[in-house]
Order: structure tokens, then C-alpha cells, then sequence
């Protein structure tokens, strides 16, 4: 039974937590191994708690909500830079002449508006970074995914063209060759 006491850092851990490591897992199909430290620290600070008195016991709910508060910033890191990555190959796709044109330049100017905004947060106000970040993601999504999805088709074509062509070429190779040999 959760104690009620500690409601509050059941609560952050289940509302904060949770889904920045869904998050950071669906992105990256990866676990950030530090939260291997934290997790297990907090809830051993807990553990504590349960059969300490007085101060001390005051002293591990202290010690149990710093490790919940590193979990989150390790995690809000690892995701700021994830996401920062994947607006950088986004941005990598068009020229800035292609940005510009964008719903009659109003994308660009928010767009190059809110990357500003990141890079003046993103060392001392991560959960600012991520709000920023996201709202990023989100218009282009909302505005250009379909864009973005038919580059992705464009060079999937390209790839596949491109294996065909190879194949033929290596089979045209060999077949000279084994006649050269006959």
C-alpha cells in the first residue's frame, strides 16, 4: 500500500517520469542506463523511509525526491538532444530558400524562432528546451509531414532503383565473366 506521506513522489514519478521514458524508448528504441542509478536509489531511500524516525526519516523522503529529480533532468537531457538531432536532419532535408517558402514564410520565421529560444534555454531550462522542442516537432508534423514523408518515399524509390541497378550490373559482371572463362 503507497504510504501517504509519499503520495506526492508517487505521483511525479508516475506523471513526469513514466512518460518521458516512454518517450525517450518509442524515440530511440534505447533505455537511458543512468536511470539504472537513480530509480533503484530512490526507491531504496523510500524503502528507508518506511523504518526510519524522526529526522532521519524526514532526511530519505529529501534523499528519495533528489533521486526522482535526477532521473527526470537525466532523462529530459537525453531527450532535448534527441529531439534537437532530429530537428537538425529535418532542417538538413530543405535550404533555407525552401524553408522560406513555407506557408507564405510563416514557418520559417517560427520555426527559426523557437530553435533561437532552445539554444538560449537549453543548458539552464531543460523542461523550457522540451517544451519549445516539442512545439517544433509538432508543426512540423502538423504542417509539413506529409512533405517530409513523401522526401522519405522519394528516397526509398531512389534506394531501391539504385539496389535493382546494382544487381543487374553484378549479374551482367558475372555472366561476362563466365563466358570469358568458357
Amino acid at each position: 500500500m503507497l504510504n501517504p506521506e509519499l503520495k506526492f513522489l508517487y505521483d511525479r514519478y508516475r506523471s513526469e517520469l513514466k512518460p518521458l521514458i516512454a518517450e525517450y524508448e518509442s524515440r530511440n528504441e534505447d533505455f537511458v542506463t543512468s536511470l539504472l542509478d537513480d530509480l533503484p536509489l530512490m526507491f531504496d531511500n523510500i524503502a528507508l523511509y518506511e523504518t526510519a524516525s524522526g529526522e532521519e526519516k524526514n532526511n530519505y523522503k529529501i534523499a528519495a525526491e533528489q533521486c526522482l529529480d535526477n532521473a527526470i533532468d537525466n532523462l529530459l537531457i537525453c531527450l532535448v538532444a534527441s529531439m534537437i538531432e532530429n530537428i537538425k536532419k529535418f532542417k538538413s532535408r530543405f535550404s533555407k530558400e525552401t524553408f522560406e517558402l513555407l506557408d507564405g514564410g510563416k514557418f520559417c520565421g517560427k520555426f527559426f524562432q523557437l530553435e533561437r529560444e532552445v539554444i538560449a534555454v537549453k543548458n539552464s531550462d531543460l523542461k523550457l528546451a522540451y517544451n519549445k522542442l516539442k512545439e517544433m516537432e509538432d508543426m512540423i508534423e502538423q504542417c509539413h509531414g506529409d512533405t517530409l514523408t513523401s522526401s522519405l518515399k522519394e528516397d526509398s524509390r531512389k534506394m531501391t532503383i539504385a539496389k535493382w541497378l546494382l544487381t543487374i550490373g553484378i549479374a551482367l559482371l558475372v555472366n561476362f565473366l563466365i563466358l570469358k572463362l568458357l
